[in-house]
């Protein structure tokens, strides 16, 4: 059966997110049980960015930034969970080699 156009695009952006997800947990589960200062502040950031980012989500949702429609909504959380997670897996791909 044919695919729909984006279709595509939406199965690689998917698998491309989980990919990055799971290098993140990998990164991060390592650097917190190697302990030390490292470890406690990559725990502590964690925490924080965390509940920044469901209070800066629901600001988003509250006030329309993606949209009122469900799927433009879904979408729109993908986008913004996605480009985070992207950047927490390079700043610790670039710290790799730190403790």
């Amino acid at each position: 059966m044919p695919t729909k156009p984006g279709r595509t695009n939406e199965a690689f952006a998917v698998l491309s997110f989980a990919s990055d997800a799971l290098d993140v947990i990998r990164l991060r589960s390592a650097r917190i049980a190697a302990g030390g200062r490292a470890g406690r502040a990559e725990a502590c950031l964690m925490v924080s960015e965390k509940i920044a980012a469901v209070v800066e989500l629901q600001w988003h949702l509250l006030s329309g930034r993606h949209g009122y429609s469900p799927g433009r909504m879904a979408t729109g959380v993908g986008r913004y969970f996605a480009r985070a997670v992207r950047a927490n897996r390079q700043r610790l791909m670039a710290g790799k080699g730190r403790r």
